[in-house]
């Protein structure tokens, strides 16, 4: 199946009632959710100039009740910045029914260290978290102070371990894009490099309470270029991108898109990356419009050599 609607698609939501989330009457079972979530705060640009991005989360609950009636959960997701830097968290934390928290671990777009993170209830089944940490950019790593809010829809629970199919969806990211890079002093060069995208993406349609359903979804993947040459002191040096992005789904002005951020293998420079997905007159989703920016840096003989770009390009989007 080559393109899908998003939008137009109906999802049915079965009977809830009996697995209500955090229930005192609950009875033995599975279940999964989705929650939908948002982020606000601060982040540093390579300027020094400090933002106030917005972002979206993207996250799973699996949740076991046993036949007393007491509650595990555990939730995993992931939470992304759609403008400023190319902030990302990556979260899993496990519900604590006698603090009514969600406390776990997360890494961000700038470090794998784990770090511990603490959701706590602020009514209902919402908690709210604030996360600091770094960010890739041409500048190196970037602080950043943002919060995460989360929200379980009693009608996003569902009998099982699986998403029901009907509400979910996922395909490969797979393409080549063309782009001119400039090389910094003392080089002074363009160079055009072809990086090849690989990885994955998901989308799920969460119901709310009201009848409509909010989209949510992650993007990862790699972007590798094949070397290309530049002279540095009288040295040839190959100049190659080995990156990683990541990224989550949003809307932003009814415009539907991945946004997140990539880096490169020293996990230190980078830049902000996005999939925007153009809807057809017809409602249908065929392509992908990626657009990358930021740079990273090669150092020879002692001469560290600034490299950056603004890749843009379309690639197919396919559906498992």
């Amino acid at each position: 199946m080559g393109e899908f609607n998003l939008f137009k698609k109906l999802f049915s939501i079965g009977a809830l009632s009996l697995l209500l989330l955090f229930s005192s009457t609950a009875i033995a079972a599975s279940s999964i959710g989705s929650f939908i979530g948002s982020i606000s705060g601060s982040v540093t640009a390579p300027d020094g100039t400090t933002h106030q991005p917005s972002g979206s989360v993207s996250a799973t609950v699996d949740i076991t009740t046993d036949a007393g009636g007491n509650i595990s959960a555990t939730v995993t997701g992931r939470g992304a910045c759609n403008a400023g830097l190319g902030v990302v968290v990556d979260f899993t934390a496990i519900y604590d029914a006698t603090a009514n928290t969600l406390t776990g671990t997360y890494t961000d777009s700038g470090s794998s260290i784990a770090r511990a993170i603490t959701f706590t209830n602020t009514g209902g089944l919402a908690w709210t978290a604030a996360v600091s940490g770094t960010a890739p950019s041409t500048a190196g790593l970037l602080p950043y102070d943002v919060t995460m809010n989360i929200e379980l829809p009693n009608t996003a629970i569902h009998a099982g371990t699986t998403l029901p199919a009907s509400s979910s969806y996922s395909g490969p990211v797979a393409g080549t894009l063309s782009v001119s890079s400039t090389v910094g002093a003392p080089v002074n060069q363009t160079i055009t490099l072809s990086p090849v995208l690989s990885g994955t993406w998901t989308a799920t349609a969460v119901p709310l309470v009201d009848g409509s359903s909010r989209i949510t979804g992650t993007v990862s993947g790699t972007m590798i270029a094949a070397p290309v040459n530049i002279t540095v002191m009288g040295q040839t040096v190959p100049v190659s991108l080995s990156a990683t992005f990541s990224g989550s789904l949003h809307t932003l002005n009814g415009a539907l898109g991945f946004q997140g951020y990539w880096t490169d293998a020293t996990g230190t420079y980078g830049g902000t990356m996005s999939m925007s997905i153009p809807v057809n007159p017809d409602g249908s989703i065929n392509t992908f419009n990626v657009n990358y920016s930021g740079g990273f840096s090669t150092t020879q003989m002692g001469v560290t050599v600034p490299v950056t770009f603004t890749a843009t390009g379309t690639i197919p989007l396919t559906m498992n």
